[in-house]
């Protein structure tokens, strides 16, 4: 199965899609994590961006992907900068991308 994914928490369920700008996000001294374009969002992760919940987020981000954010560190910092850098790149409001069709009858 293929298709897009929230680009937060993973889950195939996308509805939405952030407009952004392109950028560059360092990771180590020798990686960077490279984000192109839009931005997609299921639709927790959605509402939680609209309310600006940035924390809220990164937590459901961790909990989807089974990170621990109890003891802070590089993990629970880089997750803090991603969604900074997005909030920072994102260049409007999102767009609907998915709605899911009504089941056709056939009378």
């Amino acid at each position: 199965m293929s298709g897009p994914v929230c680009d937060f928490c993973a889950s195939r369920e996308v509805l939405w899609e952030y407009p952004a700008r392109d950028f560059v996000l360092p990771i180590v001294e020798t990686t960077s994590f490279l984000s192109l374009g839009g931005w997609c969002a299921c639709q927790k992760c959605y509402q939680l961006i609209e309310e600006g919940d940035a924390e809220g987020l990164k937590k459901r981000i961790a909990i989807q992907h089974g990170i621990d954010l109890s003891r802070g560190g590089a993990v629970s910092a880089l997750l803090s900068r991603q969604i900074q850098e997005f909030f920072q790149y994102r260049t409007g409001p999102p767009t609907r991308i998915y709605q899911r069709e009504a089941p056709h009858v056939i009378e």
